[in-house]
């Protein structure tokens, strides 16, 4: 069943995690990252935030209207990146064979160890377990599934929470959700694909192969 299998294990609210770990006060407040010191613009915010309305890019003092309690923190990159490193090193021993996709993302291939562990499902906790004690309570969310696009289609569905599909179920699982929850696929191309008639994953399969050929994804 699992002749491939990539994890993608994404952090959950990276930027304002890290500062409610480093700040225990702010923990189940809105707090929002900005660009600095003297920054106005939100780059992440915490789900609390969120739960307002507040998005990334948004002005601050258009989030203090809709979040009038929000806690503005500026970025601190150095120490994301020791939070990261730390997490990233520590998720190395369930599998060597990783490649970190962003400061808060990166891909494990799971087939050289899944016989070591005994099934997908095991791993899926190890990581996760260890994900929370090599970040001190960070939570992440997980997709497993046969490849890397899939592995984060699968990862963005259920923010905190794990998704595992396997190989053989995968194109129907995706076939009925939007083409904008592909990665790479963004407003531009998005709105090329709708013009063609192209509004489902499900839809890409009909598609003839040269569709995308020479288009460039766009985010």
């Amino acid at each position: 069943m699992w002749d491939k299998c990539v994890a993608l294990v994404d952090m959950v609210a990276f930027f304002p995690s890290c500062e409610q770990l480093d700040f225990p006060e702010f923990k189940g407040k809105p707090v929002a990252v900005t660009n600095g010191d003297a920054g106005t613009t939100i780059i992440s915010s915490s789900y609390e935030a969120r739960a307002y309305g507040v998005k990334t890019g948004m002005h601050l003092n258009e989030a203090s209207k809709l979040c009038p309690d929000i806690i503005q923190r500026p970025s601190r990159p150095e120490r994301y990146s020791e939070i990261s490193a730390n997490i990233m090193n520590a998720l190395r021993n369930i599998t060597p064979d990783m490649e970190v996709f962003s400061i808060d993302e990166c891909f494990m291939d799971l087939k050289p160890v899944l016989s070591l562990y005994g099934s997908v499902e095991k791993i899926a906790e190890l990581i996760r377990s260890t994900v929370l004690e090599a970040g001190n309570g960070m939570v992440c969310s997980i997709g497993i599934s046969e490849g890397k696009l899939t592995a984060k289609f699968c990862a963005g569905l259920n923010k905190g929470k794990t998704t595992i599909v396997s190989p053989d179920k995968i194109q129907g699982y995706m076939a009925g959700h939007n083409l904008a929850r592909l990665c790479g696929i963004g407003p531009s191309l998005l709105s090329y694909l709708n013009n063609l008639g192209y509004y489902k994953i499900g839809d890409i399969v009909k598609a003839p192969p040269n569709l995308l050929f020479g288009v460039r994804g766009d985010t």
